[in-house]
Order: structure tokens, then C-alpha cells, then sequence
């Protein structure tokens, strides 16, 4: 990526991505303290990024959206279950366990709505 890319500036391409989703996946060996690498997040990751992918490419109305699903550093939430950011929403999901259904299909909503609405303000961009 350039760094007019990075900057934001215009170069003729659009930089970003219109749904980031960031997963921390922080793993910590020789600490009390809890860390979401060692609560499965790689696997939430994984699942999230298989989940989103699939559900873009099956949508012709999304297939147009640039969406991402990263892996992050600490978020410095881990005592509080992996932590889910979700931009451009600004939002950070907390207590999120992939042995525990509906806190991924609370994750999974919350995304779905994002998608739709990105998809309601590229068609309202185009009339």
C-alpha cells in the first residue's frame, strides 16, 4: 500500500476498507492475566472471515464493498472475553466466546446491519 494510500490522499484508488473488522488474537504464555489468543479468538477470526467473505460474495449488492477481517495486537479488554472492533462503526464487542452461539450470532448481526447499510448508501450514491 502507498503511503498517499495510507495518508488518505487522493491518488485515483480509495484507500481502506468499508467494513474493517479487527480480532485480537493477543496471546500471552507467561501471564495470570487472561488474553484472547487463548480463548480461541484465532478460530473467531477465522470463522468471522469465512462467514463475512461467503456472505459478500453471495449478495451481488455487496460484492462491490471492500471488507476485511484482521487479526490485532491487544485491545486490552482480555479479562473481559475476546474483543471484536468493527469500523466504521467505532463499536468494540466484548465478552465474545466462540463456545457460547448467540454471542457469535450477536457479533454476526451486528456486522449483517453494517453490510445493509453500506449497501443502502451505495445505492442512494448511485440515483
Amino acid at each position: 500500500m502507498s503511503k498517499s494510500e495510507l495518508s488518505g490522499t487522493d491518488t485515483g484508488t480509495t484507500a481502506g476498507y468499508d467494513l474493517h473488522i479487527f480480532v485480537c488474537t493477543n496471546k500471552r504464555e507467561a501471564s495470570t492475566r487472561p488474553s484472547c489468543g487463548n480463548m480461541n479468538s484465532e478460530a473467531l477470526r477465522a470463522q468471522l472471515k469465512t462467514w463475512l467473505g461467503q456472505r459478500v460474495k453471495n449478495d451481488p449488492k455487496a460484492q462491490a464493498l471492500r471488507v476485511r477481517v484482521n487479526a490485532s495486537g491487544c485491545l486490552d479488554y482480555c479479562e473481559q472475553g475476546v474483543a471484536v472492533a468493527i469500523y466504521p462503526l467505532g463499536e468494540l464487542q466484548l465478552h465474545v466466546q466462540m463456545n457460547v452461539p448467540d454471542s457469535i450470532e450477536a457479533i454476526k448481526s451486528k456486522i449483517e446491519a453494517e453490510v445493509q447499510r453500506l449497501i443502502l448508501s451505495r445505492q442512494s450514491d448511485s440515483e
